[in-house]
């Protein structure tokens, strides 16, 4: 059993998007596994569950100058896989790790994950890795794995840097096997370095620009038996600690060890509209090296200061608003900068100028409503090298996606406005902090408006949502976001970080979609008539689905769902209003559908109208009581009702029995289901979902199962007809 045996590697490369940097290849070797410690506390657990027995993680940050910091992470893992569902999950290794599972599957919806979420780490060199089956007598043998490759990207100002992960897939792992992974693999803080230097430094993406502001959490996806983690560092390295207290701090010297021991940890990091950042305790590392590009000048003396990666965040971004802010005053306007004039003459014409806001509000209309945003790629990858053309992109009625910025700064300083910058955090991600305001350099930003008759908050379109005048996504309302006075960037000493929590706008979230059925047994056809009504936030999410036919990425995705989206529907007519330039932006859609296709006859007496997947409520998929540990989040509070209207002819009945009013209730949510005909022999089902708190507690989890359970029932939802026979008089 002590014998090796021998490990096939089938590399599989799956590149995604070219760069201009190589990557560094990883170069894995099977370590020294060195002896085996079999703990009789993990015959406590019993065999049927998942769950890592053991956890040691070491961070490691060697070297004090940029040219070689490196971040060395290893980890020591002992896991048990207590059924094949388990295995088939969990039984993998993804280098370089996610230590930080919600803001590394950020921008991707529930059940969307790739399998390949990890650190934002580019040039991982991995030093090696090495798994094992173990057995109590210490007895071990090698587990063989397939190893695949994939590349991503992540935007920093103005560049892309490419992430290579690795995932290595366990062969031959049984349920009952308990598993031993022990790896390490290097971080380095620049591999660029001299050559990231420099006024086009902010073009040279790195690790550098994301190891400013980090987390690691201490939960997994299974549950953890006993944790051990330390981080070592040298104080002349700038490192600073926050979020959960260290069990133990070691010092000598300089060199600095804190330690942070956790027991009995549920696995909880996956639970559907979960938000562990906000539940759970997890370490933020924030890394301040002394580094030339943390510096700015002084103007008189040219000495050099201390100056925060957001502050030059900021400065770089608003050098070159600054400049086209200045285009805007030319008294000799260009051509591109006479296009954008006409575009806000033309648009606003009617507006008073001294109601700069109307103006501006009027203009966000219109690229809400009518413009379309085009990714820009290619331009971050240094391929697409034309002009941003302003005047042309609003002419056109498509934006660039990278020119976003300064274009809004051009078009508020032709409108004599200023403004405020806001980077919001996704609630749904965690909350901003002095010590935690993410790397930044991807972060979505808006701004504040001001003027006289108040402040207005605009958020530029993205590539698949757009907003109106005022309007936040629910996961940006009561969310933490870093707020940047302009004018603060270029003093000296540069202020804190200012932190704001954007608005709850108060407003009605509300959607009712009405469907009128007319069967004609017949002609055995059936047709309908659709009306959707969507208000506040259903419709900031559903809009451009019927308006643009697509929706943000980042939520459920049944907000994107259309009623002629079921297969056995033809669309035959589509009326889509634009929404309302004013809260709650309310929007109807009307709609003539065919729903033939999924008329059906049983027998001589029975018909059945397929209307599944038709008519949804917008539930995440994937909730399970048991095992549930954290709070349930809806996205918000809302009332969504589906009312459905059959009118058929008087030989046919639909097979209900009604007036019937089921209700199932929880703490947070109310869902009903009625039935009832009316006295011109319609028959009326309704489903409606009132959401009325925005969590859940865990003591209520099945209270909601329940509920989430009868709620999703209406998406199968099949009417049967019957042939009522015909009556004679005087029997």
């Amino acid at each position: 059993m002590n014998n090796r045996a021998v490990i096939t590697f089938l590399c599989v490369a799956v590149t995604t998007v070219s760069m201009a940097q190589m990557p560094q290849p990883f170069k894995g070797r099977v370590g020294d596994p060195g002896p085996l410690r079999w703990d009789p506390l993990w015959r406590s657990v019993a065999d049927t569950v998942t769950i890592v027995l053991s956890d040691t993680l070491s961070i490691r940050f060697r070297g004090e100058k940029p040219s070689n910091c490196n971040v060395f992470f290893e980890r020591h893992m002992v896991v048990r896989y207590g059924n094949e569902a388990d295995v088939a999950r969990y039984a993998h290794v993804v280098i370089p790790e996610s230590l930080d599972p919600p803001y590394d599957r950020r921008g991707k919806a529930w059940g969307a994950w790739t399998g390949f979420e990890g650190g934002d780490w580019s040039d991982v060199r991995l030093d090696f890795l090495h798994v094992r089956k173990v057995w109590p007598d210490g007895m071990w043998q090698d587990v063989p794995w397939i190893a695949r490759q994939r590349s991503d990207t992540v935007r920093s100002l103005r560049a892309t840097d490419r992430i290579d992960r690795q995932r290595f897939e366990l062969q031959n792992v049984d349920p009952g096997d308990v598993v031993e992974f022990h790896y390490k693999y290097m971080v380095p803080y620049d591999m660029s370095w001299p050559h990231s230097l420099g006024w086009r430094q902010h073009e040279w993406a790195g690790n550098w620009q994301r190891l400013t502001s980090w987390r690691v959490f201490f939960h997994r996806d299974i549950p953890v038996l006993q944790q051990f983690v330390e981080v070592i560092y040298r104080r002349h390295q700038g490192l600073l600690l926050t979020g959960a207290k260290p069990s133990a701090v070691e010092e000598d010297g300089v060199d600095v060890r804190q330690v942070f021991v956790n027991y009995d940890l549920p696995g909880c990091m996956d639970e559907v509209n979960a938000r562990p950042a906000s539940e759970l305790p997890h370490l933020i590392l924030s890394l301040d090296l002394f580094d030339s590009r943390n510096f700015m000048r002084d103007r008189l003396s040219n000495q050099p200061l201390p100056t925060p990666y957001w502050a030059n965040v900021i400065r770089w971004r608003e050098r070159r608003a600054d400049w086209w802010r200045r285009v805007a005053k030319k008294s000799m306007p260009d051509r591109q900068n006479q296009l954008l004039k006409e575009f806000v003459h033309h648009h606003s014409a009617g507006i008073p100028a001294n109601q700069p806001l109307a103006r501006l509000a009027a203009l966000q209309e219109v690229i809400a409503n009518a413009f379309t945003v085009r990714s820009s790629d290619l331009w971050f990858a240094d391929l697409d090298q034309s002009l941003d053309r302003m005047g042309e992109q609003l002419a056109k009625g498509e934006l660039k996606e990278h020119s976003l910025y300064d274009l809004y700064a051009k078009l508020l300083a032709e409108l004599d406005l200023g403004y405020l910058t806001i980077y919001p955090l996704d609630k749904r991600l965690g909350r901003l902090s002095p010590s935690y305001l993410t790397p930044l350099w991807e972060s979505l930003f808006g701004f504040v408006v001001l003027g006289h008759e108040g402040d207005l908050i605009v958020m530029p379109p993205g590539l698949e949502s757009s907003y109106l005048p005022g309007e936040l996504p629910f996961y940006w309302q009561q969310a933490t976001a870093l707020k940047c006075e302009i004018n603060a960037m270029y003093s000296l000493v540069v202020p804190s970080p200012t932190l704001v929590t954007l608005p709850d706008l108060g407003q009605v979230d509300l959607r009712r979609t009405e469907l009128h059925v007319r069967v004609d047994p017949l002609l055995g056809a059936a047709t309908a008539h659709a009306r959707v009504y969507h208000s506040g936030q259903f419709s900031t999410l559903c809009r451009n689905a019927y308006l643009r036919s697509r929706s943000d990425p980042t939520i459920e995705r049944s907000y994107g769902h259309r009623l002629f989206d079921a297969g056995q529907v033809r669309l035959q007519n589509l009326v889509a209003d634009p929404p309302a330039a004013w809260p709650p932006y309310g929007q109807v859609v009307n709609m003539d559908l065919d729903l033939t296709p999924g008329l059906m006859r049983s027998d001589d007496t029975l018909w059945i109208l397929d209307l599944s997947r038709i008519l949804i409520h917008a539930l995440p998929d994937g909730f399970h009581a048991p095992t549930r540990d954290l709070p349930f989040h809806w996205d918000f509070a809302q009332d969504d009702r589906i009312t459905i209207v059959l009118d058929v002819p008087k030989e046919l009945e639909p097979v209900v029995v009604g007036p019937v009013d089921w209700e199932w209730r929880c703490a947070s949510a109310l869902y009903r289901f009625r039935t009832e005909k009316h006295p011109d022999g319609t028959f009326r089902l309704t489903s409606q979902l009132i959401i009325h708190d925005d969590a859940e507690p865990v003591s209520g989890r099945y209270q909601l199962a329940e509920l989430l359970a009868a709620a999703s029932k209406i998406e199968a939802l099949k009417v049967h007809f019957r042939m009522v026979p015909p009556r004679v008089d005087g029997r």
